[in-house]
């Protein structure tokens, strides 16, 4: 089996853990929202999986490296090396506290808005 990422909810990713295909490199994240597993599927080209059963070739997306990275006190799964990513980009945005984090939010909107 190629080795691979499964998104989704934390049931049908445990289920994976359970798996031999645990062995083949499959990098299983837990509790991925639904529109990043839109934004991932869309920027890799892959479709999302619910059960470890369904993952064949044609449903998987490629990349030269996923790997978890310490980012402050939590993690990231950064995804580098995607052949034909489109128009995706990901912007990591960290503040203080909530209201810079929601003001550095606002500031990204509004230089978005300006390039479109």
């Amino acid at each position: 089996m190629t080795p691979g990422i499964c998104l989704g909810s934390s049931v049908s990713c445990t289920l994976a853990l359970l798996c031999p295909q645990a062995k083949a490199k499959i990098m299983v994240v837990r509790d991925v929202e639904r529109d990043d597993i839109e934004f991932i599927s869309k920027t890799l080209g892959c479709l999302p999986i619910s059960h470890i059963d369904h993952m064949k070739p044609e449903k998987l997306g490629t990349a030269d490296l996923v790997e978890e990275v310490e980012c402050g006190k939590g993690k990231v799964v950064k995804v580098t090396g995607i052949a034909n990513q489109g128009r995706t980009a990901t912007v990591l945005l960290r503040g203080s506290n909530k209201l810079v984090l929601e003001e550095a939010e606002r500031s990204l909107h509004d230089a978005l808005c300006v390039i479109r």
